[in-house]
């Protein structure tokens, strides 16, 4: 039996090599299937890069429909499968996805060779609560979809009904066995049963970080403006209100992986006006590695899921800033809830609402 991953962040990538730790398989009977050029360091398993127009084709997309990419479905699928089989070598495989809901993640799942579907956690999803987690992924499939899905799509194969139609429950049983939710905190999918917990002795080992060198202050900056949650002038006004906060002092700074130069610019200019001395944070391991391994950090942020992790555990001290937006720009983030479900009201998390009534 081969067991297939798919990993498109750290939070995958650890819980992933967590599994197969807790697991012992065999590193023959392991695959990594990576996207968004996420960077695997672990040379004795086998990883597979999915392209950008393979992860990201829309297929059945409703408000993409007119578009017509639903007419290489056939042709993306084709080049999925042959991915798969080249991989499995004839084997039957278990496949491990953050839920069942995205296409590409069905098409794996409906493969003949997939005997079963096991869970992996995902970053801020898991910790949404089952009332954040169902309103970003409804239960039940919407009733406009289930009359497409009818009468259009599962009747003209140009559409690969059979390889994409959608599960209610976005967690459900799929296989042999019942599916199993693997977790990296207690705190994550705590409204579902099944869960299993890694834990850290399980992938930390994986990661060599005893030279890694952490100042007084860390800032995770979120691509908030790359993906167009918030303008770039609001990020400034909010980076100000930090280094005020932090003037002269030595931060190191974990910038998000599609972190734009126009930003890294911003962010440069204003601490340095504020005497601040930036440093990157470069090293290969995971960031969510160092929140487990290292204790009392101060962290800032806006709403990162790394920010949850650190709110988990370690004593970290960790400002979430992402009502900041709301309070200074009179602007509400189209994440708000989402931030709130996950950051607010535990016990060693700040938001901008604390934050600025405190010194540091």
């Amino acid at each position: 039996m081969k067991h297939f991953f798919h990993i498109h962040n750290n939070s995958s990538y650890i819980c992933a090599l967590g599994i197969k730790n807790y697991l012992s398989l065999n590193n023959d009977d392991v695959v990594f299937f990576i996207a968004r050029g996420i960077k695997i360091h672990q040379e004795k398993i086998k990883v597979t890069t999915i392209p950008d127009r393979i992860y990201y084709h829309p297929y059945n997309l409703l408000k993409k429909l007119h578009r017509f990419h639903w007419i290489r479905n056939r042709e993306i699928i084709s080049e999925i499968d042959a991915m798969i089989e080249s991989a499995s070598q004839g084997e039957e495989f278990i496949y491990y996805s953050p839920h069942s809901r995205n296409s590409i993640y069905r098409v794996y799942a409906s493969h003949p060779g997939c005997a079963g579907v096991n869970y992996i956690e995902d970053g801020m999803d898991g910790y949404l609560g089952r009332e954040g987690y169902y309103a970003k992924f409804p239960f039940e499939i919407p009733v406009i979809h289930k009359i497409v899905n009818y009468f259009l799509f599962r009747n003209i194969k140009i559409f690969c009904y059979s390889r994409l139609k959608p599960f209610a429950d976005p967690l459900r049983n799929i296989g042999i066995s019942t599916s199993r939710i693997y977790v990296l905190s207690e705190k994550a999918f705590e409204f579902r049963e099944n869960r299993v917990l890694i834990e850290s002795k399980y992938y930390v080992p994986s990661f060599q970080h005893d030279s890694l060198k952490l100042e007084n202050y860390i800032l995770l900056l979120d691509a908030v403006v790359e993906q167009k949650v918030a303008k770039l002038e609001h990020l400034s006004m909010l980076l100000i209100k930090i280094a005020e906060k932090l003037r002269s002092s030595k931060v190191l700074v974990k910038y998000h992986p599609i972190q734009s130069e126009e930003v890294k610019r911003s962010l440069v200019e204003i601490f340095s006006r504020f005497e601040i001395d930036l440093v990157e944070y470069e090293s290969h391991v995971p960031f969510e590695v160092v929140l487990f391994s290292y204790k009392g950090l101060n962290i800032y942020g806006i709403g990162s899921s790394l920010l949850v992790y650190a709110s988990l555990m370690n004593d970290h001290k960790v400002y979430a800033l992402y009502d900041f937006f709301q309070i200074e720009c009179d602007f509400v983030s189209p994440r708000l809830g989402t931030w709130d479900n996950a950051l607010k009201n535990k016990s060693n998390v700040r938001t901008y609402a604390e934050f600025r009534e405190i010194e540091v």
